[in-house]
């Protein structure tokens, strides 16, 4: 949010986070207030959980883990821990390149959601292994599933769920669907999925 409020230009809060962090806590203390808020409101009208985007901070690409840690992970906590008790299905979105995916494993997400073909990321394999979480992604949201023939996305889909076995898999895309992914590559990942229910993957 506070990025948004910068108009996107990391550049300038990065320079708020070296150069004067007291005002950029006082900000972020402000901006995670109002969310827990919000997120409480969303309880009292009978959300399962919140869909909680961490939009390409905890990166070791912009910061160091110490620098997420004083600046992200405390916010982060305190909207999560808002509604934690009260929901029973919420996702992490980790956004990005050469993510602190150890740092965030352990919030309080029932499943973390990411881009596993970006550098430094973690395959859903070694993710498995790395969370109690269930894990989702699995299917290229930039390259296979928008630009790819159907059959590749099939191909996609059956290496996500031989990589997990189908434990604790939602298979996803690891970011945002764009409006002109092909409703056939749609199609074809439901038959796969499909598919691997029938033994046929």
């Amino acid at each position: 949010i506070a990025d948004y409020l910068v108009g996107r230009q990391k550049e300038s809060l990065l320079t708020y986070l070296r150069e004067d962090p007291q005002s950029l806590h006082q900000g972020l203390a402000v901006i995670a207030e109002t969310y827990a808020k919000y997120v409480q409101l969303c309880l009292e009208r009978g959300v399962s959980g919140i869909f909680f985007a961490i939009s390409g901070w905890a990166s070791r690409d912009l910061l160091t883990e110490e620098e997420y840690a004083e600046f992200g992970l405390r916010y982060d906590l305190k909207v999560l821990t808002a509604i934690h008790d009260g929901a029973f299905f919420n996702i992490l979105h980790i956004c990005g390149n050469n993510t602190y995916f150890d740092l965030l494993s352990n919030y309080p997400a029932q499943a973390i959601n990411w881009t596993v073909a970006l550098p430094g990321n973690p395959s859903l394999r070694e993710g498995l292994h790395r969370t109690d979480k269930a894990v989702m992604g699995g299917v290229d949201q930039n390259t296979t599933l928008k630009d790819g023939r159907p059959e590749q996305v099939v191909a996609e889909v059956c290496r996500a769920i031989e990589q997990t076995q189908g434990l604790r898999l939602f298979l996803a895309p690891g970011c945002s669907i764009s409006p002109q992914v092909p409703e056939t590559n749609l199609r074809a990942a439901r038959r796969a999925r499909d598919n691997f229910g029938a033994g046929k993957c």
